[in-house]
């Protein structure tokens, strides 16, 4: 949708809504990990006046050993005056996902280096994830 940005106020309120980072235990003998990024974006509390986005990004070795880690932004998104009729049109997970750079751009590169910080702290190479959103949808 081209005129998505226009569809919200230009400011936006965002928070860190929380980090989680468990350690695990290694077996001996594995040698080869694997390890999985997955972004989740999904909405809530839609309303006329505008609607709250949720950004996560997980990290998960396969095997599931070392240690798992997670952040989550959360968005408040304001609907501009003009749009707020057209609000239930929308699969605004989908959209926002897949148009919502006016914000993502803020948001993923913040998580990207949190999360770099994070397994840095414990005297290894950090972790550099993209700053941008891999898509995958929850509703």
């Amino acid at each position: 949708m081209n005129h998505l940005e226009k569809m919200f106020e230009k400011e936006y309120e965002f928070y860190l809504e929380s980090v989680k980072y468990t350690r695990k235990h290694k077996t001996e003998g594995i040698t080869q990990y694997t390890l999985n990024c997955t972004d989740t974006l999904s909405t809530s509390n839609i309303s006329k006046d505008g609607l709250q986005v949720s950004i996560k990004r997980s990290l998960q070795f396969d095997p599931d050993e070392i240690y798992s880690l997670s952040v989550v932004f959360g968005v408040l998104l304001k609907f501009s005056d003009n749009y707020n009729s057209e609000i239930d049109k929308y699969d605004w997970s989908d959209e926002l996902a897949h148009n919502g750079n006016f914000f993502l751009s803020n948001i993923m590169p913040r998580i990207s280096h949190l999360i770099a910080e994070i397994t840095a702290s414990y005297g290894q190479i950090p972790v550099i994830t993209p700053p941008s959103l891999a898509i995958q949808l929850h509703k």
